[in-house]
């Protein structure tokens, strides 16, 4: 299946333009829908505010992610198409807190997360976005109040990110939350090239989105884990890029696949999911690159726009020949046989 992007060249200018008003559009109809739906009580609840890194990102109580026993709360959400936690393939949370650290490491073994996603550095002009999780050096390791203990087995530096592989085993006294007794390993992939508020390289990102696509094929599948600082901003955005990524490659001949109802359903999960207008500008970007890159393109300017929408573009997709995209890293790993 060939992916066929209708896109005039010749009205550019007017996309960037309608972008910024269908921003608007989404912001006003989140707000709308949030307002009216989705408590945060749990999150202010006594013993909880100060697990929250910022007091105005809280999870929405319905799709929290608890964990075992009593002491549930943690500053995480699960993020699907359908709003249906059961299926949910991410969970965005927020950076780790100092406080907060035995917790993450908890949620990555309750849900047996063969992924993590790490979309920030530890400090960013000076500003500490999320506390260090994970061992300084290979073969060292930390022993978690949980009951668990992690270790670094190696890390890889690939340029724009790096890749930390991780072993979680039960303390030796084996009073793990679950009570298992085995250990599983986990992958903790950190982009360091987007700042807060930001956007990345396009390319890098893309070849970022394929290691995240292999290191889960190869992890047994599962859910992935995703943060940044809030768990928002940079976080909605590359959830929101490997959504559309997948649909444009599994659509139909015709298919509708929309930036706007796909961020709107990312805040039906989570509050604030893609936080800025440029971010927001950039999944549109990423995804007419990645198409570009190695696929046929086809300038119909019918195609570009449906007046019935509040999406200004509509990327349609159209069966044709063989399997597209297999130059495109962001594929890589769905392409492989």
């Amino acid at each position: 299946m060939t992916i066929v992007v209708a896109v005039a060249v010749s009205v550019l200018v007017a996309m960037a333009i309608a972008r910024l008003a269908c921003w608007a559009c989404l912001m006003k109809q989140a707000a709308i829908e949030q307002t009216k739906s989705f408590s945060t009580e749990d999150g202010l609840a006594s013993g909880n505010r100060e697990k929250n890194r910022y007091i105005n990102i809280l999870p929405f109580d319905n799709n929290r992610v608890k964990l075992s026993g009593d002491n549930d709360y943690i500053n995480a959400s699960y993020v699907s198409e359908d709003a249906t936690a059961s299926s949910a393939p991410f969970i965005a949370c927020q950076g780790p807190k100092p406080a907060t650290v035995s917790d993450h490491w908890r949620m990555i073994w309750e849900q047996m997360v063969p992924v993590t996603v790490m979309l920030t550095t530890c400090v960013e002009k000076g500003r500490t976005k999320c506390e260090q999780y994970w061992p300084d050096s290979e073969g060292e390791s930390l022993e978690l109040d949980c009951g668990l203990t992690v270790t670094l087995l190696s890390a890889e530096n690939c340029g724009s990110y790096i890749v930390r592989k991780l072993r979680l085993m039960p303390n030796t006294d084996n009073k793990t939350t679950d009570g298992r007794a085995s250990g599983m390993d986990t992958e903790l992939l950190q982009y360091m090239e987007w700042e807060d508020h930001a956007v990345p390289n396009l390319d890098n990102l893309a070849e970022f989105l394929g290691r995240v696509h292999r290191s889960q094929r190869n992890g047994g599948g599962g859910r992935i884990v995703l943060h940044c600082s809030a768990g928002v901003g940079r976080t909605g955005t590359f959830i929101a890029l490997d959504l559309l990524a997948r649909r444009l490659q599994d659509c139909q001949e015709r298919q509708e696949v929309s930036v706007y109802e796909t961020v709107l359903q990312l805040r039906r999960c989570r509050v604030d999911m893609v936080q800025t207008k440029h971010q927001y500008a950039f999944i549109y970007k990423f995804l007419l690159n990645f198409v570009q890159k190695k696929q046929r393109i086809s300038a119909f300017n019918d195609s570009l726009t449906d007046e019935s929408s509040n999406d200004p573009v509509y990327v349609r997709a159209t069966s044709a020949t063989t399997a597209a995209g297999r130059d495109n890293e962001a594929f890589d790993a769905t392409n492989e046989a």
